[in-house]
């Protein structure tokens, strides 16, 4: 068996993982045609907005549900790190098992 220090691997593998998902972020994302969005395939009384009833839900969830919509908001923001950050983790537990699998 050996004895291997994983510190300085590991270092440098985070280190491209960070960097590789800082240049995805940084890219341009590719505007979708007209078609491709989701508005095209919705029909015009969908999307027409209702001022009665938008004044009859505001206020309805300013009564009772203000607490919970905002506990509501804060688990909807934390899956959504966690979503995103899900795949980089990936990627990098991939690389360090790829490695440590080449090094053996």
């Amino acid at each position: 068996m050996r004895n291997y220090e994983f510190n300085e691997d590991f270092k440098r593998l985070v280190k491209e993982a960070e960097l590789r998902s800082k240049l995805e972020s940084q890219a341009p994302t590719k505007m979708r045609t007209f078609e491709e969005s989701k508005k095209s395939q919705k029909t015009v009384a969908s999307l027409k907005i209702d001022k009665n009833e938008k004044n009859k839900e505001t206020a309805k969830n300013t009564k009772k549900g203000g607490s919970k919509n905002k506990k509501q908001e804060v688990m909807e923001e934390g899956n959504k790190y966690l979503t995103n950050n899900l795949e980089a983790l990936t990627v990098l537990c991939s690389v360090v098992k790829h490695a440590g699998s080449s090094r053996a």
